[in-house]
């Protein structure tokens, strides 16, 4: 059985004799049992491999926000005949189909689940699951998660805030916020970069400006970075190791078509994977999508259209970086229009505004001094609230989100709606 969340405490009820094979991940929190665990290897407190009892069945319990408690239950007590019980008015659990439920009062039943949602902690997504093969737990949490970036008049981050000098709208309605943090954090940041024939006489700038990210890096920030043509390749999985992603960033090599709108669907799928962490994906292009002009003779699996609103579903940032490849491909080359520059101009400014990033513009490395930092101080100094909406009809219908402010001169920056489904 696997139970893994984005946020809260998860708490296990366990009998005094349960036997399982455990693993345990807590990396922004701490494990604790009050039964005796063989640990497996060095012991750690937020991540713990071993077993209880004579092991057996299989137990993976993650949360990348809180803290995992196992508790022993009570010699007179039976196991709940639920799987899963959730005492948090931001989630709520399956009832265990009637066959299993018979099961409770053998001593070997499984093992009744509590999460608790955690004010230190940003709050879970609006859906997480756990699944294993015969058993599943799904955790329902109608909460709005909104990323908020507040920045001085200078660009420099705002860190001092308190939840009351913050105000959330949806459709125009003020929303009351249920959870607020404010913690400088570590963050992924993916590199997508645009290595297409269009942008072949940029690619020196592409390789110079992408390691320039990679020094910029903390200890305990990760990158990936991926390289796109007419297909989008990982070059470095998600690393801390800066002299291996200097060694594969300069190996890229150019040339092809430009089949954007399908890598950043990519790249959005490989950041989804790693919930809990803020992410960012900077993306090198000059967001000409062979599909722009030619739609017929490049055919795309996502449109434009598909990938903003999964943009605006999504909390990673998008920051743009705009390399005006213009006048090579329609002056001196006349393999584009300028009609395709203007759209790509505007799809690239759409997609930094609709995810809360920032669109720059650089035609050398010089235009991109203070950039790198900037972005930086960004991601680590990032408000995580979260509301249960007044509306909490699923009618697949878009809900506009407005964050204010209670500071003037500041400048604020968060994800503009989402989706009711």
């Amino acid at each position: 059985m696997t139970i893994e969340t984005t946020g809260g405490n998860v708490t296990l009820r366990l009998p005094a004799n349960f036997d399982a094979e455990l693993a345990l991940s807590a990396p922004q929190g701490a494990i604790q049992s009050e039964l005796p665990i063989l640990v497996r290897g060095k012991f750690d407190a937020h991540a713990i491999e071993g077993k209880l009892g004579r092991g057996g069945r299989s137990l993976t319990v993650k949360t990348a926000h809180g803290d995992i408690r196992l508790l022993a239950l009570p010699p007179t007590m039976s196991p709940s005949p639920s799987l899963a019980r959730t005492e948090s008015s931001a989630a709520s659990a399956p009832r265990e189909q009637p066959e299993r439920a018979e099961e409770s009062s053998s001593p070997r039943a499984r093992p009744s689940l509590r999460t608790e949602p955690s004010e230190e902690s940003p709050p879970p997504s609006r859906r997480t699951r756990s699944a294993d093969t015969g058993e599943a737990i799904t955790l329902e949490a109608p909460l709005v998660n909104v990323n908020v970036s507040v920045t001085d008049e200078y660009g420099k981050a705002v860190a001092d805030l308190r939840k009351e000098d913050f105000v959330i709208y949806e459709d125009g309605v003020e929303q009351q916020i249920t959870h607020f943090a404010s913690v400088t954090a570590p963050f992924d940041l993916a590199l997508l970069l645009d290595v297409s024939g269009s942008t072949e006489s940029k690619l020196s700038v592409i390789r110079r400006a992408a390691q320039a990210f990679v020094d910029m890096l903390g200890p305990d920030d990760r990158m990936a970075v991926f390289a796109f043509a007419r297909r989008v390749y990982p070059i470095a999985p998600f690393t801390n190791d800066r002299a291996l992603l200097k060694q594969r960033i300069q190996a890229i090599r150019g040339g092809g078509g430009t089949a954007f709108y399908d890598a950043l669907w990519y790249v959005l799928t490989e950041v989804e994977r790693r919930p809990g962490r803020r992410r960012a994906i900077v993306v090198m292009t000059d967001g000409v999508d062979n599909s722009i002009r030619q739609p017929w003779l490049y055919p795309t699996e996502h449109t434009f259209e598909e990938l903003l609103a999964r943009v605006q579903e999504s909390d990673a940032l998008i920051y743009p970086i705009y390399l005006d490849t213009e006048y090579e491909m329609v002056v001196r080359q006349r393999r584009e229009s300028p009609m395709s520059y203007a759209v790509a101009r505007r799809q690239l400014l759409a997609l930094a505004e609709h995810s809360a990033g920032t669109l720059y513009r650089a035609d050398t490395v010089e235009d991109l001094e203070g950039v790198y930092q900037r972005i930086a101080d960004e991601l680590r100094t990032i408000y995580s609230l979260a509301y249960s909406p007044t509306n909490a009809t699923r009618d697949g219908k878009w809900r506009t989100i407005r964050v204010k402010v209670l500071r003037p001169g500041v400048r604020v920056k968060a994800r503009r709606g989402y989706y009711a489904r």
